[in-house]
């Protein structure tokens, strides 16, 4: 049975990163190792902070690994949508070399357009076929994905297998997985404000408000923008999103022998860190560490479920664990698993 490692803590101090990363029993000797990050958009301020991914690069090199720390860059059009803003971003949030010990790089590119076609081979019908995986990752020997569990508008949950799916790809990867979430309009709620027009980094939205499906990406600005909450996805089109997700996680990481997963469980808000700070969903509960990324999202949810002492992911119209059940049909990981504290 898979096992994943819990570090219980509300406030988790840094040397018990060292404890549950030890239990991986990682050898990333003489490899070059990925650190996956989510460095957090501009105001948001509940990102995996640079004092734990510090220590991840320290226990990396510890390993005999040479890491360097990346993301890629985002398909909505705001400070991170190519490198040069991202990296602006990395350093307002104190992700720097100077003090994480290692490079920062933003593996797809200069515009998000740096990547590798990778085929999606599964025993189960996809409906990806390939995934643009972003450079840097693809050229990595080993890959260590520390992920801010949180909730998520589109998903209800993004964890590790999010951060590896829809955050290891270029721009062109992640619009094969939001193909599926381009924004429908209530027009009885829209008061033609405008304001998604003049953001609509794709120049998508007609005079009359409606979607543009050619131009249109599905990166879903226009949905947090709307102050009278106009544009929305169904349910159908969020479920196809979890699996396309799941789905590019796969193809990701078949690139990889070596790779582990930490997810903390700190700071869990209703949005992920793409957004402005959101309001908490629970209490903090520590970190977790797993070899199995399916395993490592399943606890993630069981324990923010319990913590929250409701279904913390009732208000967002959709199952978080579909992403989870069909990584594990996909070969990813089990849906069964044992917790181990340490």
């Amino acid at each position: 049975m898979t096992q994943v490692y819990f570090l219980e803590a509300q406030f988790p101090e840094v040397p018990g990163i060292e404890k549950v990363f030890n239990k991986l029993n990682l050898d990333l000797e003489g490899k070059v190792v990925a650190i996956k990050v989510h460095m957090g958009e501009l105001r948001n301020v509940t990102y995996v902070k640079p004092f734990y991914v510090r220590e991840v690069v320290r226990l990396v090199r510890e390993r005999g690994g040479e890491p360097f720390v990346t993301d890629t860059t985002t398909l909505y059009g705001l400070m991170r949508a190519d490198a040069l803003g991202y990296y602006k971003v990395a350093a307002a949030h104190g992700f720097t070399a100077e003090y994480l010990g290692c490079p920062v790089l933003i593996a797809d590119g200069l515009r998000g357009e740096d990547g590798v076609p990778v085929r999606i081979e599964a025993d189960v019908e996809t409906e990806l076929k390939e995934i643009e995986v972003a450079r840097l990752i693809y050229e990595s020997d080993a890959m260590v994905v520390v992920s801010h569990a949180t909730g998520h508008g589109a998903t209800a949950f993004g964890g590790a297998l999010k951060n590896v799916g829809m955050g290891c790809v270029t721009k062109r990867g992640k619009a094969a997985q939001h193909e599926v979430t381009k924004p429908l309009l209530d027009k009885e709620r829209c008061d033609g404000c405008g304001r998604c027009v003049k953001r609509c980094a794709y120049d998508a939205i007609r005079e009359d408000f409606e979607i543009d499906k050619e131009k249109c990406t599905g990166c879903g600005l226009c949905i947090g923008l709307c102050p009278q909450g106009a544009r929305f996805t169904t349910r159908e089109m969020k479920e196809r999103l979890q699996r396309r997700i799941a789905e590019a996680a796969c193809g990701v990481l078949k690139i990889f022998d070596d790779v582990a997963f930490l997810n903390f469980l700190v700071d869990v808000t209703e949005a992920c860190d793409c957004a402005a700070t959101f309001p908490p969903l629970c209490r903090n509960i520590g970190v977790l560490a797993s070899a199995d990324p399916v395993a490592v999202d399943k606890c993630s949810i069981a324990l923010i479920r319990k913590a929250a002492g409701r279904d913390a992911f009732a208000n967002f119209g959709v199952d978080p664990e579909i992403q989870v059940k069909h990584a594990a049909a996909l070969g990813l990981g089990s849906l069964e698993y044992e917790l181990v504290r340490v």
